[in-house]
């Protein structure tokens, strides 16, 4: 049998992800040593990342076998991870949005563990029919078990989210402060950079602290009040995001969930599992 490897596709996703460190190490180049110093910081960055991507692919590869799965790294030492198909609990299919334009996916392998407890093997990424397949292998059992446990058609929808359901995503506190906590993250890392580059500092915080306290009252009842109205609009449309589309099939000795409209997930599970 011979061995499988991730899909090419691997290398243009990771490119992406290191424009991230890219602009990073420009921006540190540029605070320390002007333009061409944040040139050949965002080269040398973009250069390694790259590579680190190319040896990590070139140097994983993997194995469907009858009774198990086999993952496979060789890089400076060899490591090997052996799954037994029979502790397989289901098989998770993610694809974000740059992963769905280029049509492959994150595959998840969720397994019991020797000692009761879980683990997981990833497969980042494989083709959305790579992946496919992969979870009809791992997961087939024969047709004769599946009909004496009641299986369904394949196939068959059992439900399919409404749009009507997503004004119920305010009652959900997690939903309703999803947006503030996002917030709060983004102005947290945002203070962090530029006071790392010295464009914030404590004098400058202070400063906006009292002209924010310093407005007229009713301004800041009419801030705090729009601030609650937006709670619940932001809370449909974070639900909406995490929960698009979401469809329940059922499938031969399987249930499948999918959900998401940026990050697409698939969920499977055995019914003898659940």
């Amino acid at each position: 049998m011979r061995p499988r490897r991730l899909s090419p596709f691997t290398f243009v996703i990771g490119a992406a992800k290191e424009m991230t460190a890219l602009l990073a190490a420009g921006a540190a180049g540029l605070a320390v040593g002007g333009i061409s110093t944040g040139v050949y910081f965002a080269i040398a960055g973009l250069t390694l990342g790259l590579v680190h991507h190319v040896v990590r692919w070139a140097t994983f590869t993997y194995w469907v076998h009858d009774d198990r799965i086999v993952l496979r790294k060789a890089l400076i030492g060899r490591s090997v991870k052996n799954i037994p198909r029979e502790r397989i609990r289901g098989v998770d299919i993610n694809a974000g949005l740059t992963q769905r334009l280029f049509r492959i996916a994150v595959v998840h392998i969720d397994a019991a563990a020797g000692g009761g407890g879980n683990e997981e093997a990833v497969l980042n990424a494989v083709s959305r029919d790579e992946a496919a397949r992969l979870r009809r292998e791992l997961l087939s059992r024969p047709m004769e078990e599946d009909r004496a446990e009641g299986g369904a058609a394949a196939g068959e929808q059992l439900v399919r989210a409404r749009p009507g359901w997503y004004r119920y995503a305010p009652l959900s506190g997690a939903y309703l402060f999803t947006p503030f906590a996002l917030i709060g993250s983004v102005l947290g890392a945002l203070y962090n950079l530029g006071d790392d580059l010295g464009l914030i500092t404590q004098r400058r915080v202070e400063s906006f602290g009292r002209e924010v306290s310093g407005l007229p009252v009713l301004l800041d009842v009419a801030l705090l009040i729009l601030l609650v109205l937006a709670m619940p609009v932001a809370s449909v449309i974070v639900f909406a995001l995490f929960n698009w589309d979401f469809t329940l099939v059922s499938r031969p000795g399987a249930i499948v969930a999918e959900r998401g409209l940026l990050t697409r997930r698939s969920v499977t599970l055995e019914r003898r599992r659940m």
